[in-house]
C-alpha cells in the first residue's frame, strides 16, 4: 500500500520516540500513539487495500468465486467435507479436505454442528456499527478548533449527539479517524442491543446509520470549521458485527492467559498490548493453534474473531492484528495437513511453527 500511497504510518526508525512534535503529529491518527510513545499502526484507504490484495490473490494462484453465498457446511461422520453455496448459477459445492471458517459470526461452523457459543459479556463492545467516510474536510481549521475552542466543540456534539440519539456527545459513539486521504476520515460508530445474527437488527442498523450519516454530515457542515464543504464518500456495504458466535476449539483461551503473558507451546502467533508499552506488566499476547481447531469436527478450522476464546480474550484478539495473524496460521495448517494426508487435529504444530517462521512470522524462541 505504501507503493500505491494508501497508506500512512510511522517510520521504523521513529518507532518508540517520545518527541512531542512528532506525539503531536501522530495523535491525529488512530492507535499511532499509546502511553506518549509512536507505535507502529497503518490507517488506509480501502480501496487500495482492495487492489493489493487482487494483486496477492492473483499472485498466489488463488481460485477466486466472487459473488456466491456460503449456505452450509457439508458433513460426513462430524467430518466436514466442503461447503454448499448459492449464486447466480444456482446451488454448488465446493468440496475440500480442509474447511477454514472465517465469516466471523461462524455460518459455516454452525451448520456443521460444531461447538460454539453466542453468550456475550455485556460489558465489553458487542455492539454494531457501520462506519461511513466523509470527504472534502480542512484538518488544519478542524485541529485549530478543537485546540482554541474545546469547551465549544464539546457543547456542540452534545447537541449532535441529542439530534442522533445518543446519551452522550457524539465524538464518543460517532467517532472521526483519519487515515492516508488527506482530506477523508472514517467515522466509525457504535449501535447498541443489536445482533449480528438476527435480519431485522442488521436491518435496522444499516436504515438508522444511513439516515443518522445525513445527520451527522450536515451538523458538521454548518457548524463545525474545516467541514463546510464536506460530503459523503461512502457508507460501509456490510455491517460491522463485533462479536457474536465464538468456536469452542480443543482449548478455550483465557483472559488471564493474556494478562500473564503465558507462552503456549503451540503458539502461532503474538500480539502486543494494544493499551500499553511493552512491559513485565504488560506482556506480549500469544495465541495457541489449538483455539482454531474445533473440538468436536474433523477437518474444520476456524480463525479470527470465531477464534476459541473468553469473552474478554476474544474482545482483545478480534482486531485486524489478530485476525491477520490467525488467518495465515489456519491457511498454512490447512496446506500442510493435506500435504501430511492428517487431519489439522494431528497435524505436527511444531512443523506448522516451523513453515510460519520461514513465512515470516514471528513466534517465541521457546516454542
Amino acid at each position: 500500500m505504501d507503493k500505491y500511497g494508501g497508506c500512512i504510518h510511522p517510520r521504523k526508525e521513529d518507532l518508540g520516540s517520545s518527541d512531542e512534535e512528532l506525539i503531536n503529529y501522530w495523535r491525529n491518527y488512530p492507535f499511532c500513539v499509546i502511553e506518549n510513545r509512536v507505535i507502529m499502526s497503518v490507517p488506509f484507504d480501502p480501496e487500495v487495500f482492495k487492489l493489493v490484495l487482487n494483486d496477492m490473490i492473483e499472485d498466489s494462484g488463488v481460485h477466486l468465486c466472487l459473488h456466491c453465498w456460503g449456505a452450509r457446511a457439508i458433513l460426513a461422520d462430524n467430518t466436514v467435507k466442503g461447503i454448499i453455496f448459492e449464486s447466480k448459477e444456482g446451488r454448488l459445492a465446493i468440496l475440500g479436505k480442509v474447511t477454514i471458517d472465517t465469516t466471523g459470526d461462524g455460518d459455516i461452523l454452525a451448520s456443521a454442528g460444531a461447538d460454539y457459543t453466542n453468550t456475550l459479556n455485556t460489558e465489553l463492545r458487542a455492539d454494531l456499527g457501520l462506519p461511513f467516510r466523509i470527504g472534502g474536510i480542512n484538518f488544519e481549521a478542524f485541529n485549530e478548533f478543537k485546540k482554541t475552542q474545546w469547551s465549544k466543540f464539546l457543547e456542540l456534539m452534545k447537541e449532535l449527539g441529542n439530534k442522533l440519539g445518543l446519551e452522550g456527545p457524539a465524538m464518543y459513539n460517532y467517532f472521526i479517524l483519519r487515515y492516508s486521504q488527506p482530506d477523508a476520515a472514517w467515522v466509525n460508530n457504535s449501535i447498541k442491543n443489536r445482533s449480528g445474527l438476527k435480519i431485522e437488527d442488521l436491518t435496522r442498523v444499516e436504515v438508522e446509520v444511513r439516515k443518522k450519516a445525513w445527520i451527522f454530515r450536515e451538523f458538521y457542515r454548518k457548524n463545525i470549521p474545516g467541514f463546510e464543504n464536506c460530503f459523503i464518500m461512502d457508507i460501509a456495504p456490510q455491517i460491522g458485527v463485533r462479536c457474536s458466535r465464538r468456536m469452542f476449539g480443543e482449548y478455550v483461551l483465557k483472559h488471564e492467559d493474556l494478562i500473564k503473558g503465558v507462552i503456549h507451546p503451540d503458539t502461532i502467533g503474538i500480539i502486543p498490548d494494544h493499551h500499553h508499552i511493552l512491559s513485565p506488566e504488560h506482556p506480549h499476547w500469544h495465541i495457541p493453534y489449538r483455539c482454531l481447531v474445533s473440538r468436536n469436527r474433523e477437518n474444520l478450522l476456524a480463525a479470527g474473531r470465531l477464534l476459541s476464546a473468553e469473552p474478554a480474550a476474544n474482545e482483545l484478539l478480534r482486531p485486524i492484528q489478530g485476525c491477520i495473524l490467525m488467518g495465515e496460521a489456519a491457511g498454512t495448517a490447512a496446506a500442510l495437513a493435506v500435504k501430511e494426508g492428517v487431519t489439522p487435529r494431528k497435524l505436527d504444530v511444531k512443523e506448522l511453527q516451523k513453515q510460519l517462521r520461514k513465512q515470516g512470522v514471528i513466534l517465541p524462541d521457546t516454542v
